[in-house]
C-alpha cells in the first residue's frame, strides 16, 4: 500500500517574501503556497527597491520575485541580493520562458512559469528544504563553534556559550546579547543573528529581540490580544512585548 510521507513528517517551516506587482498574482501564490502548507509569509513588496529593504529587515529563507517589477528588473534586483552577506534563495515566477537563463546566471534555485500548478511548486518547495538543510548544517558549523557565538572585543573575541543567552536586542543601532550576568554588544545585525540561532530554542518575538525560549517563565495576557513574555535568568526576570504578528507562531510552539 502506498504511503504518503508528506502527511508523516513534519515539514520545516520555509520563511519567504513574495514580489509581485500585481495584487492578483500574489494572493493565488499565497493560495497555492497555504494548500501546499510549511511556507510562512513574512512579507509582499510590488517593487524591488521595498522588496531589498524588506529582505534585510526580515531575512528571509526564500523570495518567489517576478522578473517585471515598476521600478527595477527582477534580475537587477537578484544581482542586489547576491551581494548580501547571507542572501535568500531565489525563486523566479513569470510569464515568459525566455528569460529561464539569464535568471540561472544569477544563481536562482528556480523558474517557474505562470500560471503554475500546485504540482510543480511542491517540487519546488522540495528543493528549496533540501537546499535549507544543507546550508544550515555549514552555517551551525561555521558560527556556532561547540556550541558558542563569537563577539568580537578589542582583545579578539569572546566566546559566549549559547544556553547562558537569555535575549538579545536592538538599543539603537547596536544589537546587545543579555545573560543573566553581562551585556555584550554584538557585530551581528539581528537578522544576522535569527539565522545563526536558527538550529537553536530562539524565537523573534518582535521586530527587534530574540529570546531563548528555554529562559521563558511565563506567557502574560495583558488584554486587547496583547501578550508579554516573561523571561527568568538566574535570579532576574524580564518582561518582552510579543508582537501581534508573531503570537499565532508562538502558541503554535508552545500549544497554548
Amino acid at each position: 500500500m502506498h504511503t504518503d510521507t508528506r502527511e508523516q513528517q513534519p515539514l520545516a517551516v520555509i520563511r519567504a517574501i513574495i514580489v509581485d506587482d500585481e495584487p492578483m498574482a500574489r494572493e493565488y501564490l499565497k493560495l497555492i503556497l497555504s494548500r501546499i502548507g510549511g511556507v510562512e509569509i513574512l512579507a509582499e513588496a510590488q517593487e524591488a527597491v521595498d522588496f531589498l529593504e524588506k529582505v534585510r529587515t526580515y531575512d528571509p529563507d526564500v523570495v518567489f520575485l517576478d522578473i517585471h517589477l515598476p521600478d527595477k528588473s527582477g534580475l537587477d534586483a537578484a544581482k542586489v541580493l547576491s551581494e548580501l552577506k547571507k542572501p535568500p534563495l531565489i525563486i523566479f515566477i513569470t510569464g515568459y520562458e525566455e528569460y529561464a537563463l539569464p535568471a540561472f546566471e544569477v544563481a536562482a534555485i528556480d523558474y517557474v512559469t505562470k500560471p503554475f500548478s500546485q504540482e510543480r511548486l511542491e517540487k519546488t518547495l522540495d528543493r528549496v528544504r533540501s537546499r535549507l538543510a544543507q546550508n544550515h548544517i555549514g552555517d551551525q558549523a561555521q558560527s556556532t563553534v561547540l556550541g558558542r557565538i563569537a563577539i568580537r572585543d578589542r582583545d579578539g573575541a569572546k566566546l559566549i556559550p549559547i544556553e547562558e543567552i537569555c535575549y538579545i536586542n536592538t538599543l539603537g543601532r547596536k544589537v546587545v546579547l543579555h545573560t543573566a550576568s553581562q551585556t555584550y554588544s554584538t557585530h551581528y545585525t539581528i537578522s544576522e543573528l535569527e539565522h545563526k540561532l536558527r538550529g537553536f530554542r530562539f524565537f523573534r518575538a518582535n521586530e527587534g529581540c530574540l529570546v531563548n525560549l528555554d529562559k521563558v517563565k511565563e506567557v502574560v495576557y495583558e488584554g486587547q490580544r496583547t501578550y508579554e513574555l516573561l523571561l527568568a535568568c538566574d535570579q532576574k526576570e524580564q518582561l518582552i512585548p510579543l508582537s501581534r504578528s508573531r503570537t499565532q507562531k508562538l502558541r503554535e510552539l508552545l500549544d497554548f
